[in-house]
């Protein structure tokens, strides 16, 4: 999320920021490019975030997904991802999926994430107050038995102000899209007992720094994401699930470029109306419950320490919780 961007202060009087830096997309790279509203469901968070070839599944990251909601849903989740040198940052999820038709689907999606409280950049402690606001639309359109397709998009609205002690307000940034982008995504099954599926991410964003108390002008730049992201899906039978998901991310902007490749995995086995899920997100350790009955879904998950974190803030582990109801 660009609420947790890194503030590059200068080291002293008529010092100027580095044309490069900061770089609030960086955290893209841990998530989505376009950001909190493109992120995985609790259950696929519990599986390493593995998801994009679940053709069975009807509510995460591949819009294609939505193919196979029955009907209504609406759901709720609650994160929190603590940090050892950044504010905890707490985010808030609310989505219904609908039907368009008999083979159509929908999906929309409202997030806010924030962070307040202190964080350090090298000995300098500096006082963080942050928000990110998101509203995404999918929609998904099942072609045969076998082949479903989909497309989201999303807007992003962060502000970030930085502050320290004696001198007020140092550095603010804020962030919007510059032109429409989003995420495209298929599925498809390969036979009674698997399924494939791919996503591909497009984002541009400029993003705005200001440091008017130190006497220095705007700095604007435009950072664009792109990801690509492929996945198999494999099942015994309804109580057996294995995903295996790899993704390619890269965020071009100022002069500089961020790439990230990660593996995700999980496992889930249902015992009855409850699941027991263990994932690896790039080595580290996920996992989760949950509890499906009567039109209720109800979930717990973690990630291990620094998944999906921010690259050198020290990000410990992240505990989510969801609940979905079937209308």
């Amino acid at each position: 999320m660009s609420l947790v961007a890194a503030a590059i202060l200068p080291s002293g009087a008529g010092a100027t920021l580095p044309p490069g830096l900061p770089i609030p997309s960086e955290n893209y790279a841990a998530l989505h490019p376009w950001g909190s509203s493109g992120v995985v469901d609790i259950r696929h968070m519990a599986l390493g975030n593995a998801c994009v070839g679940d053709d069975r599944d009807t509510w995460h990251a591949n819009p294609a997904s939505l193919a196979s909601l029955p009907g209504y849903a609406v759901e709720g989740h609650y994160t929190l991802s603590p940090f050892e040198s950044l504010p905890d940052v707490s985010r808030y999820f609310v989505g219904l999926g609908g039907t368009i038709g008999p083979n159509q689907r929908f999906k929309i999606v409202g997030t806010v994430a924030k962070a307040k409280g202190t964080m350090r950049v090298g000995a300098t402690p500096l006082n963080l107050d942050a928000s990110e606001d998101d509203v995404s639309i999918e929609y998904g359109w099942r072609v045969n038995s076998r082949l479903a397709v989909g497309v989201g998009t999303a807007y992003l609205s962060t502000q970030s102000k930085f502050s320290a002690g004696g001198l007020g307000t140092v550095t603010e940034l804020s962030s919007r899209p510059k032109v429409p982008g989003g995420r495209i995504g298929v599925t498809y099954k390969l036979s009674a007992n698997s399924s494939v599926g791919m996503t591909y991410d497009n984002y541009m964003e400029r993003v705005v720094q200001r440091a008017s108390a130190l006497g220095l002008p705007d700095n604007a730049n435009l950072f664009h994401s792109t990801a690509i992201r492929v996945g198999l899906a494999l099942w015994e039978n309804n109580n057996t699930t294995l995903l295996i998901d790899r993704e390619d991310i890269a965020i071009v902007g100022a002069g500089t470029k961020t790439s990230r490749r990660g593996t995700m995995i999980g496992f889930e086995r249902r015992l009855g109306v409850a699941a027991l899920r263990l994932g690896a997100y790039e080595g580290k350790l996920t996992g989760g419950v949950g509890v499906k009955t009567q039109g209720w879904d109800v979930g717990y998950a973690f990630s291990g320490k620094n998944t999906l974190d921010m690259p050198g803030m020290g990000g410990t582990t992240t505990h989510a919780f969801q609940v979905r109801r079937s209308l």
